[in-house]
């Protein structure tokens, strides 16, 4: 947009959704899932998962201000809540060891 606010999001599941040749005049507005903004860097955990759940989104906007911060997915929230740490932006994960027959 010209003013920089983010109106929505197009993922993997709005082009899966969409795709094909009956589509191929629609626009991305058409096909993309409107914004669910999460609030601040700072916010709670628990608010992420509160709002996914409620939104039925998978992904979350994040500002600082009117900035854009940074995106929250259901993934993100998952490596959270299983313990596997960020380092440098990147998450740090082992596989677990095969299991014993």
């Amino acid at each position: 947009m010209p003013d920089g606010k983010s109106v929505g999001t197009f993922s993997k599941t709005d082009l899966a959704e969409f795709y094909g040749w009956a589509n191929e005049t629609r626009l991305v507005g058409d096909a993309m899932t409107p914004v669910v903004i999460l609030g601040t860097p700072g916010a709670p955990l628990e608010r992420a998962i509160e709002l996914m759940a409620f939104e039925g989104d998978h992904r979350l906007l994040v500002l600082e201000g009117e900035q854009h911060a940074g995106i929250v997915t259901t993934l993100d929230v998952l490596r959270e809540r299983a313990g596997f740490p960020r380092q440098g932006g990147r998450v740090v994960a082992v596989a677990p060891p095969p299991t014993s027959p």
